[in-house]
């Protein structure tokens, strides 16, 4: 090993550090910040050569998938520090998601027809309006539109 002029021993004698695999370095990134494009700028690696990685080699992908959770993870972190440090809007949306049983929008909309009843989806009319006569004559003709018959005493028959 080399000394300089003091007699201690030179650094430059150390191993070199040997460079991370491109991939490796780009899933750790990934892993941090959660987006592709600042850990493919990171790593020095242009994005559509990760997209491409991860087409074409199925264990890249799954650690690709798992680095993503470990990303999303940590922004779910901040966004929990951040929403007890001040921010109401953020508090909501996190329980919202978290507890959507007891915290999500209830909207309850009820549909009823005329005076509170049910929904008519055939108009019916309105017989009060018919005379006696009438009622008889519309009675003759539902009878004879739904196949009836009738006795010779004018009452309906099946």
């Amino acid at each position: 090993m080399a000394h300089n002029k003091k007699g201690a021993k030179a650094v430059a004698d150390a191993p070199a550090e040997e460079p991370q695999d491109p991939k490796a370095a780009f899933l750790e990134s990934l892993a941090k910040t959660g987006s592709v494009t600042e850990s493919a700028a990171d790593c020095k690696i242009p994005r559509r050569t990760v997209y491409n990685w991860r087409a074409d080699d199925e264990a890249f992908a799954a650690a690709w998938e798992e680095a993503v959770e470990l990303g999303t993870d940590a922004l779910e972190d901040e966004a929990v520090r951040r929403a007890k440090n001040g921010s109401d809007t953020l508090l909501i949306f996190m329980l919202k998601g978290r507890r959507p049983e007891k915290f999500k929008d209830r909207v309850a909309a009820e549909h009823t027809g005329k005076d509170g009843g049910p929904i008519r989806t055939k108009r019916e009319p309105d017989l009060s309006r018919l005379t006696d006569d009438e009622l008889d004559q519309y009675d003759r003709l539902t009878a004879k539109a739904l196949g009836l018959g009738s006795d010779p005493a004018g009452e309906m028959s099946p």
